[in-house]
């Protein structure tokens, strides 16, 4: 698996071993196999009674891709889980069965063994039916057994379509304005804090902003009245505009112009209908390109006096590690939002932590991982591995607790992700694959 993969899991590696089969070693096969078709095939026929058929059909072809265009989507990023993707129709089948199936050997089993069994089954029918001396016998089971692959294929491939569409995934999601606004927000910090200069690819982003804007368009929050629709579609339609002004400024200064026009409509738009300030402005990934004037950063984002005064919220006696790690992934989500660097989305039922209060009960958290253990034994083979885990992770936290900006505080919130998913990926025997990211949590997914 991981000789086909290029890895553990499904990459970068992987899509440049699928681009090397496809543009080296098939075109190389199909130069062979018609070398043969020119040596040993048929003489030649006339091909006039073929024209008139090949130029309606390349004329419909043209027509077609004129008037029914087919744009592409948002920018592409392996980084980043996409829950959405799906294979082409004729994958359909095996994407199913392979999401059925327990993983291991049985995903080895469904990908070579239905092919080996097809191949053996091909170059073995000549010789049973010499054989068997009757290869009439043969027909019929040949067509039962076609018949049945074919309806096996419609099947398969028709139940990930059904699912989809009953829960509004995949091929027939429905994104509503929080998931657009999400998908901006990554968009945003792509293109930097305004006191820095834009990233080389900022067209990408730009092209990307344009895109959701124009989802926006029609695609109203609630509730909302005639008055507030009117507005939002003004607002998204300047987004539009703004966002393709961005993507086509021809120097740096038009691009910092089109930068800070574009993140006016957002601003706009959110006072409009959120009633609440946002930042909008990303944390700085330069700090010495920013000018200190426009810092108005304390020397330490965590009170230091706080920290100590303050103790961890209480957890249930009896908490999963599931639950624990929950937890600590929401703790981290709140320093986040206080640093700006994710849009706070939480709840009004009860009153938010503070930064200091979240980081007490993310450090907490972390001590309490030592007991667990003996929960996750089966999962761990050795202690060992699972102590050296929690001490990076604990490394980690203690680091976040002493950052001295919002800028840092990401920076080091990074570092803390990653000790968790190298736990995850560390497994020994894992209960259930573990798909977080850091990156989908800062993509608003968790």
């Amino acid at each position: 698996r991981e000789q086909v993969l290029g890895g553990d899991g499904i990459g970068n590696s992987t899509l440049a071993r699928f681009l090397s089969i496809h543009v080296i070693v098939l075109p190389a096969l199909t130069l062979i196999l018609l070398r043969w078709l020119w040596k040993d095939g048929e003489s030649e026929k006339s091909l006039a009674p073929h024209f008139g058929v090949a130029s309606v059909v390349a004329a419909l072809v043209i027509v077609v891709a004129v008037l029914v265009a087919a744009p592409l989507g948002l920018q592409g990023n392996l980084s980043e889980p996409y829950a959405a993707a799906r294979p082409e129709w004729f994958a359909l089948p095996l994407y199913e069965v392979l999401k059925i199936a327990p993983a291991g050997v049985a995903h080895l089993l469904i990908l070579f063994a239905p092919p080996l069994i097809g191949a053996a089954t091909v170059v073995a029918l000549p010789y049973i039916e010499k054989a068997s001396g009757q290869p009439a016998r043969l027909r019929k089971p040949i067509q039962i057994g076609l018949i049945a692959s074919f309806a096996g294929f419609l099947i398969f491939a028709a139940i990930p379509v059904i699912q989809d569409m009953s829960g509004k995934e995949g091929w027939f999601t429905k994104y509503t304005p929080e998931d657009i606004m999400t998908a901006m927000s990554a968009r945003n910090t792509a293109l930097r804090n305004s006191a820095e200069p834009l990233p080389a690819d900022a067209h990408n982003p730009s092209r990307d902003m344009e895109i959701l804007h124009q989802r926006l368009l029609g695609n109203y929050p609630d509730p909302i009245d005639d008055a507030g629709r009117a507005k939002w579609d003004e607002l998204a339609q300047k987004g539009v505009e703004v966002s393709k002004k961005l993507r086509l400024a021809p120097d740096g200064e038009s691009q910092v112009l089109a930068r800070a026009e574009l993140r006016q409509v957002c601003e706009d738009c959110h006072k409009l209908h959120e009633k609440e300030e946002v930042r909008i402005d990303p944390p700085a990934l330069f700090a010495s390109q920013v000018k200190s004037e426009k810092s108005a950063e304390p020397e330490l984002f965590f009170d230091a006096e706080k920290l100590r005064a303050l103790k961890p919220t209480a957890l249930p006696a009896k908490l999963s590690t599931t639950k624990l790690m929950d937890q600590m992934k929401y703790r981290l989500k709140d320093i986040l939002i206080e640093s700006g660097a994710l849009t706070d989305n939480r709840g009004t039922s009860t009153a938010p932590r503070s930064r200091e209060q979240a980081m007490i009960d993310l450090l907490d958290q972390v001590q309490l991982l030592d007991k667990y253990y003996e929960k996750n034994a089966g999962a761990y083979y050795e202690e060992a591995k699972w102590n050296k885990w929690v001490a990076k992770l604990r490394t980690a936290s203690e680091a976040l607790s002493k950052a001295t900006s919002a800028t840092e505080v990401v920076k080091l919130s990074a570092e803390v992700g990653k000790a968790c998913e190298s736990c995850h990926d560390g497994a020994d025997e894992p209960d259930e694959p573990i798909e977080w990211t850091f990156q989908s949590l800062l993509a608003g997914e968790d």
